[in-house]
């Protein structure tokens, strides 16, 4: 080889090698296994109802580089029930899919846009959560624009969302079911001394298909949530409070107008070193069943939150149920003790009708029922294995209502053992202690 082609080609290596010097690369993953007892899960079980078991799973593996001006992640997770496909045929049933995959380009210091299928989580959860506890978890496809100034410790978001079913040659009719079609949001977070302050304004469109159409009159109806977060915590950390309020007009989506609300005050006080006592109440306003032609409807939606943290672990209200219902009255509390190698605790929760609850029992006069939906009693454990490995569990049981039956539309269903049991384990190496689903 001559020397000026041996000059060349060390050129080009050492270009090269430059090159991803400049480029940091990053992996990780993840696994997730949950084996679960329902019997009245979510709604209540029927009379002379089997109890279901099964095992289901996460396994997630994610990549990221990061430049000078940019910065790339890709997640690829494989979510499944154990024996949902035979052990000797091809697995074609779509159970692999990309969870995040986005880029995030810095703009200037305080700038940065970030692209792309992503999660999107705020504060606690509460309208954005990227809803960690279920297997597949929630993401989007959007853009954010992030601003973040250290001097005044503020952060500012601007997101939209535009979704379609495909690439198309004419229209935008949106026809993926259960999923917006659009949104745009502002979030604001700054804190004060031992205060801390956030500010959400959600716009949020559906598509709506107008009855009795032919052909079917397509539009999109819009509601707007908006309202700010407080919360506080002491320097020693004993006492901690947190206290939100959202309001939602506009249209929902049964294009009906809208005025809700959700209402939530929580205080926190560590007793010891070991043990803390959380107490507080959550409204989330509804529409009566009994004496209201619903319009404007006063249902209030939390649409994208993980709401398995809010009102009880056995996901009655709010999860993938009970929207456009009477409401909710959550009051609640919780005890914790949090050793260095376990974490365990109790929480009751008192549940009511914010809207007035139609008596199905009664057939000649439309009556009002008992605003009580009942009580229930949520226990759960997670011990820390090492760094990274945990194993969590829990049991939990409603102790219903005859108005809980009505709104589930469960003949005897108060009368029978509603209950609900778990055990799983998490493997999330970069995370000291893993733990999902439970709010603190």
């Amino acid at each position: 080889m001559s020397p000026k082609i041996c000059l060349l080609v060390s050129c080009l290596a050492t270009l090269t090698l430059s090159s991803f010097a400049q480029v940091k690369f990053s992996f990780n993953g993840q696994y997730m296994n949950r084996a679960e007892y329902r019997h009245g899960y979510s709604t209540l079980a029927e009379p002379d109802q089997d109890a279901a078991f099964f095992i289901s799973q996460r396994a997630r593996i994610s990549a990221g580089l990061r430049m000078d001006k940019a910065e790339m992640f890709f997640s690829i997770q494989d979510v499944r029930t154990w024996g949902s496909t035979a052990n000797a045929t091809i697995d074609n049933a779509g159970l692999l899919s990309v969870h995040e995959a986005w880029v995030a380009l810095q703009l200037n210091k305080k700038l940065n846009l970030k692209m792309g299928r992503q999660e999107i989580a705020y504060d606690e959860d509460r309208i954005f959560g990227n809803l960690d506890w279920t297997m597949q978890a929630r993401r989007h496809d959007a853009a954010l624009l992030k601003f973040y100034d250290s001097t005044s410790s503020t952060t500012l978001h601007f997101g939209l969302a535009f979704n379609q079913d495909k690439e198309q040659l004419e229209g935008t009719i949106y026809t993926v079911p259960n999923n917006y079609k659009t949104f745009q949001y502002l979030y604001v977070h700054r804190a004060f001394g031992k205060i801390t302050t956030s500010f959400l304004f959600l716009n949020n469109g559906v598509q709506y298909a107008t009855p009795n159409t032919n052909p079917i009159d397509y539009h999109t109806v819009f509601s707007q949530t908006f309202g700010p977060r407080l919360s506080y915590k002491e320097a020693d950390r004993k006492l901690s409070w947190n206290l939100a309020f959202y309001y939602q007009t506009g249209r929902n989506n049964q294009n009906q107008l809208l005025s809700a609300y959700d209402l939530l005050g929580e205080v926190a006080y560590q007793l010891t070193k070991d043990i803390s006592l959380t107490g507080g109440l959550e409204i989330l306003s509804g529409t009566d069943e009994v004496g209201s032609d619903s319009d404007p409807s006063k249902s209030f939606n939390p649409f994208y939150g993980t709401n398995h943290r809010f009102n009880g672990y056995m996901d009655y209200f709010y999860f993938g149920n009970h929207t456009n219902s009477v409401g909710l009255q959550n009051v609640y509390i919780k005890g914790f003790v949090n050793r260095p190698k376990i974490f365990y605790g109790i929480a009751l929760h008192y549940f009511a009708a914010a809207g007035n609850v139609r008596d199905d029992s009664s057939v000649s006069v439309v009556t009002v029922a008992p605003s009580s939906f009942g009580t229930e009693l949520d226990l759960f454990a997670n011990v820390r294995i090492s760094n990274g490995i945990s194993i969590q569990g829990g049991y939990s049981q409603m102790f219903a209502t005859k108005s809980l039956e009505y709104i589930k539309n469960v003949v005897d269903g108060s009368n029978q053992t509603n209950n609900w049991a778990y055990l799983m384990v998490m493997v999330r190496p970069g995370i000291a202690w893993p733990r999902t689903g439970l709010k603190m």
